[in-house]
């Protein structure tokens, strides 16, 4: 009888999940997300074979009696088989399909012949397939004249492993939860993408905005009909190179739109680099095609707060759910998510890969990218698009040069979608660039004085944290503004979100203000200062700042200013890098200015630059090393720590209140309840760890709370004489 084999244990309503049904459920599942008759095959063969384990008599009886969670190892045998058939790509999957993609000597040492006694392998594995074949009702032929074997380089193969994975994984997952809780499993279905309906959306939308009295709005819609006439073009890499405030979003989204259309696609992903700019695009997304239509993924995302109505209640808890497998048909993420997604050995992080197939993916300021990451990168996005009908778009206004060359295994073929993008770059130059000092290093108290000259509202972006908190507490009772404001990762999302939404509303309303910031503000944040002082930089955090300098060109009194100085004791972000890049832009720049007006410039820059991007160890696919890999592949630095500022406001102090009584009862703190701190939470260095020992403790749940001062003006502050004392 079918029943006498479980896949797991009863669930609520007493019933047993039967492993004939499982099986035959996530093979299903899982060849539904295959791109062609290959991937499909070797994603359903994985399917059927993934628990072929659990028909293991003590396996059943560890399910029916009860026993140590894992004392029983049941992936083994599902992926010994799949390799004895050759199918390696299965075979890996298989075995990691609950711990994780494994390195290749640990598959081999899992997965050889003679490994199991005191009964021979071979006889112990023949038992589970009769005792599988005859359970299910198929045919050994039926299996093994399906397999197949990839005939392609091994990095492609890298990328067929992952792929088969994801979807392993994914469709296991669906298929349990379908099993235990079924009222969770019937949330999962995602809206559908119209994509005649979203087009005609985006359309009104431009139309609503399109004011033909200002040139620069003609040359946006240009830009965006220019891209359009590409958009019937077969998958593959396009860039969109724009300068900044013209429009790169809504142009690179319609085109998406539109490309996925041509080529029946099935999702749009957009990728960005910071989480304001993921607000921000998320929330013009929604006003366009409506909330339920874009999933937000990212650790700072924080639902609606208050009373919601249930249908936004019901959406919030799809959306949940949509987040661990991105099957939804417009997400907007973070580089982190996407590409440790990407490289990631872990079931939890890839089983989103596998719907990364089939879509367009919008990759907006893709110089963000870490330099000593960017080959291997590269590397993935290429065989991701070869293998998964993926089609990429890079976006910026400092496009790196990413073709391939002489010493630089680039992209082969990238479409640019702005023919004519250096002359847009000359009709839209709104900033005139100034030198301070000549660029000379200069004294504090000169770079003050030249601050406090200013006339009309200004930005000043440095390139560390300390000397931007200098600044504000140097010119924090300047009479000068109406208004000064700082902003810089030691305060928490919440806190930044907060301050650029009030920046913004004082600019509108003419105010005349102050804002001291970090880098963070230099891409995606629409500010529009007529003044801005940038410390020197990269090119691209340079051309970056300018970009939130006369963003629309309607200063009355001729273009914005942007002024570049350098301190006589500049001190640079820890990424070596970033100081080796400034030093060379100086380099550059001593002929002239005049440089950054030439759109030559950033091309022969990054060429020149390249060298950089091959500093480190390479990350060797071709290995098959995945755990290794995992570890490798890193955008952030994993030793920070996050901890909670329950101070910031009233929402924060009765988040904190809720999660220390939990504290207080033993009770475990949901992913949930984690998602809701991260608004309100700040990264910390090693080095501040220890030197605010006493300032913050670790609750058993494993939470970290700061209980130091939180600066209602520059965020988290380490230089405390006392311990404060909060009331709540």
């Amino acid at each position: 009888m079918a029943d006498n084999y479980w896949a797991h244990s009863a669930n609520g309503a007493g019933q047993p999940h039967s492993l004939k049904k499982h099986l035959l459920g996530v093979a299903c599942l899982a060849y539904g997300s295959g791109v062609d008759k290959n991937t499909q095959t070797s994603c359903y063969l994985a399917g059927l074979w993934h628990d072929l384990g659990k028909y293991l008599i003590k396996f059943q009886a560890y399910l029916k009696n009860g026993g140590d969670r894992g004392s029983v190892r049941h992936a083994l045998w599902g992926a010994i088989l799949a390799r004895l058939l050759g199918l390696e790509e299965v075979s890996r999957a298989i075995l990691g399909h609950h711990a994780g993609l494994c390195d290749t000597d640990d598959w081999k040492a899992n997965t050889r012949l003679g490994k199991f006694s005191p009964q021979p392998l071979q006889e112990q594995l023949q038992e589970l397939v009769n005792i599988f074949l005859a359970d299910t009702g198929l045919s050994e032929a039926e299996i093994t004249d399906n397999k197949v074997k990839y005939d392609q380089p091994k990095r492609r193969r890298d990328v067929l492993t992952r792929f088969i994975f994801s979807a392993l994984t994914d469709a296991d997952w669906l298929d349990t939860e379908a099993h235990f809780d079924q009222s969770k499993h019937s949330r999962r279905p995602p809206p559908t993408l119209n994509l005649d309906e979203a087009i005609k959306k985006v359309e009104t939308t431009l139309a609503t905005l399109a004011d033909e009295s200002k040139p620069i709005n003609r040359l946006r819609d240009k830009a965006r009909e220019d891209a359009l006439e590409k958009a019937a073009l077969p998958p593959g890499f396009f860039s969109l190179n724009l300068p900044t405030g013209l429009g790169k979003t809504l142009t690179s989204f319609c085109w998406a739109l539109a490309h996925a259309q041509a080529n029946r696609l099935k999702r749009i992903i957009i990728v960005l680099p910071y989480v304001n700019i993921i607000d921000q695009t998320a929330e013009r997304l929604k006003d366009i095609l409506g909330p339920e239509m874009v999933l937000e993924h990212h650790s700072s995302y924080q639902p609606a707060h208050g009373e919601i109505s249930r249908a936004r209640a019901e959406q919030e808890a799809i959306k949940n759910l949509a987040a661990e497998n991105w099957d939804y048909p417009i997400i907007v993420t973070t580089t982190v998510q996407f590409y440790e997604t990407l490289f990631s050995h872990s079931p939890w992080k890839c089983r989103k890969l596998h719907n990364i197939a089939e879509a367009v993916v919008i990759l907006d300021e893709v110089q963000t990218l870490r330099r000593n990451l960017t080959l291997p990168t590269l590397d993935m996005l290429t065989d991701l698009q070869n293998v998964l009908r993926t089609s990429f778009v890079l976006c910026t206004a400092t496009m790196p040069d990413f073709r391939r060359r002489e010493k630089f295994p680039g992209l082969e073929h990238i479409t640019e979608l702005i023919d004519n993008a250096e002359e847009i770059f000359k009709q839209t130059r709104r900033v005139k660039f100034n030198f301070l000092n000549n660029l000379e290093p200069m004294p504090f108290e000169s770079l003050i004085s030249e601050i406090e000259q200013s006339s009309q509202s200004a930005l000043v972006i440095v390139n560390t944290k300390p000397l931007a908190r200098r600044i504000f507490e140097t010119l924090r009772k300047s009479e000068s503004w109406e208004k000064i404001y700082h902003l810089s990762t030691n305060m928490c999302p919440s806190h930044r979100k907060d301050i650029i939404k009030t920046v913004e509303t004082d600019l509108k309303k003419g105010e005349k203000i102050l804002l001291i910031s970090t880098q963070l503000v230099e891409a995606g944040v629409d500010f529009d200062f007529p003044v801005v002082f940038r410390e020197l930089a990269p090119l691209e955090a340079v051309i970056q700042a300018a970009g939130r300098c006369n963003r629309e060109g309607l200063l009355a009194n001729g273009p914005g200013q942007a002024c570049l100085f350098q301190l006589a004791d500049a001190k640079f972000p820890p990424d070596g890098d970033y100081k080796t890049l400034t030093g060379h832009l100086r380099q550059l720049l001593k002929p002239g200015i005049d440089k950054l007006n030439e759109y030559e410039f950033f091309a022969a820059y990054y060429r020149q630059t390249m060298a950089l991007y091959n500093t480190s160890a390479p990350i060797k696919r071709e290995s098959f090393n995945f755990k290794t890999i995992s570890r490798q592949y890193r955008l952030i630095d994993e030793e920070s720590k996050s901890v909670l500022v329950w101070q910031y406001n009233d929402l924060s102090r009765a988040l904190y209140a809720k999660l220390a009584d939990k504290n207080r009862h033993g009770l475990k703190l949901s992913r949930d309840d984690y998602r809701a701190a991260q608004p309100y939470c700040v990264n910390l260095l090693p080095s501040v760890m220890s030197k605010t020992l006493g300032l913050w403790e670790e609750l058993s749940s494993g939470l970290l709370v700061w209980n130091g001062q939180y600066d209602n003006a520059l965020g988290l502050d380490y230089d405390q004489s006392h311990m404060p004392t909060y009331d709540f």
